[in-house]
């Protein structure tokens, strides 16, 4: 009898395993994609993108993942996925040698269909043409798999 309690068991908890990984796919669809969103200013001076605009994000077998605003060119490698979820933050690097020129925090939900969540970037002077003075700025954002 102990024997066949044991063995209920482990098939319960063989079986939890593996429904909770087919709901973290199915939740998220994969974590590799390319999104094309849109982004509302929630606070701060920097410019709001009137244009829809491109966020690729690439999963890394550590556990991480490299997010890229592909028209900005802005990215933030090695971000932490936790199921849906990738948050980091990074500096924000540009020219040769790369010279630091802001930093950008990002907190982003992965959907089967889209993304959704915000990121905030500081920019510091002379950082983007556009911004001599720099600026700060929170956005939110949401999008469609491309």
């Amino acid at each position: 009898m102990k024997r066949f309690v044991v063995s209920i068991a482990a098939f319960a908890a063989l079986s939890c395993g593996s429904s909770e990984e087919k709901r973290e796919f199915t939740e998220c669809g994969p974590i590799t994609g390319g999104f094309q969103v849109t982004e509302r200013l929630e606070s701060g001076t920097c410019p709001l993108s009137t244009d829809p605009f491109t966020i690729n994000v690439a999963a890394k077998a550590d556990q991480t993942a490299d997010v890229e605003f592909a028209d900005f060119g802005i990215q933030c490698s090695g971000a932490a996925v936790n199921g849906c979820t990738i948050k980091g933050n990074c500096a924000i690097r540009a020219g040769m040698p790369p010279v630091v020129t802001g930093n950008v925090s990002v907190d982003l939900t992965i959907q089967p269909a889209g993304i959704q969540g915000s990121y905030s970037v500081t920019l510091n002077p002379g950082a983007v043409a556009d911004v001599p003075d720099g600026c700060t700025g929170r956005f939110t954002v949401t999008g469609t798999r491309r």
